[in-house]
């Protein structure tokens, strides 16, 4: 993907410095993104307490993020309008989360985006910034019903294959609503 004349994202070779972690959390809507995220931060925060993170949310609609960082200290909370989910260089990705990254002094970044647009957004942060980075992969129950399907839309496989973690869906949590987090896998301080 080239990215358009003008652009305000850095080449690799230019690129500043990322986080000591980058952590991209995605999935359908509903899948519990959030709740697994906002357990991982709390767990993290207790394990080190000094530890400063940043969120960037690529997410439509109302989230539950602000609260959330306005009552944990050093978290940070962001939100990157997308003006389009098939036209994810349309965002500016790259340079908002150097921008974050380097106002912040965030140690981990979590960036949690839609699955629609993630399989792009995430090709452009590796060809633009190339920081290293996980992938953590909500699918919900939906999705984990079609998984062994191998007619998935692009966004869907690409995805499945790139996951380096998968969270399994918890029983009945089908709504942003649902106070009881799912278990936060352990990613490497």
């Amino acid at each position: 993907m080239s990215l358009p004349a003008g652009s305000p994202e850095v080449s690799p070779t230019k690129a500043r410095p990322g986080p000591r972690h980058t952590a991209w959390i995605t999935g359908p809507r509903g899948a519990g993104k959030t709740r697994w995220l906002q357990a991982r931060l709390r767990t993290l925060r207790e394990a080190k307490p000094g530890l400063r993170c940043a969120v960037l949310s690529l997410e439509d609609g109302r989230t539950q993020w602000e609260d959330f960082s306005r009552s944990e200290s050093g978290v940070t909370f962001g939100k990157l309008v997308m003006p389009c989910v098939c036209c994810p260089a349309a965002a500016g990705l790259p340079a908002a989360v150097s921008e974050m990254v380097r106002s912040t002094g965030a140690e981990f970044l979590f960036i949690e985006a839609p699955a629609v647009a993630a399989a792009g957004l995430l090709r452009e942060f590796d060809q633009t910034l190339a920081w290293p980075r996980e992938v953590v992969l909500c699918p919900g129950a939906k999705w984990t019903a079609l998984r062994d399907r191998t007619d998935l839309p692009y966004f869907m496989a690409s995805l499945l294959a790139q996951a380096d973690v998968i969270v399994p869906p918890e029983p009945g949590a089908s709504s942003t609503d649902d106070p009881t987090p799912p278990a936060a896998p352990t990613l490497s301080l």
